[in-house]
């Protein structure tokens, strides 16, 4: 992310928390908490081709990415949602997935560097 895109965040992560410090250090400390393990359940699922848990876990990671502003992250999301109702192959399925997993990993090392204070 440049340095914008964390500005962007901050700002939506602010909106959303109405300016309390703690309660965003809190929410950004529980999204990196659990958001690996939810990656490794829609990893799982999508491998052995259970396609209403990759739709569940997708809808779920939507409300998490939408409290910070992840709006390519949210896209993505609604991608996998769909794929999963009109059952696209596993392969296609793991691509996207994939491609969320970069995202992801993006967007955690920022709010690492945020809550470490260095943005």
């Amino acid at each position: 992310l440049s340095d914008g895109g964390k500005v962007a965040i901050l700002e939506h992560l602010a909106e959303y928390s109405g300016g309390d410090a703690a309660f965003e250090r809190e929410i950004i400390t529980l999204f990196l908490q659990q958001e690996p393990l939810t990656m490794r359940g829609l990893q799982e699922a999508a491998e052995t081709g259970a396609m209403d848990t990759v739709k569940g876990l997708a809808h779920k990671m939507k409300s998490s990415v939408s409290v910070f502003g992840m709006n390519d992250l949210l896209n993505l999301l609604s991608r996998i949602g769909s794929g999963a109702d009109q059952g696209i192959s596993k392969e296609d399925m793991l691509l996207l997935i994939n491609e969320l997993k970069t995202g992801i990993a993006s967007y955690c090392r920022q709010l690492q560097q945020v809550l470490q204070g260095n943005y």
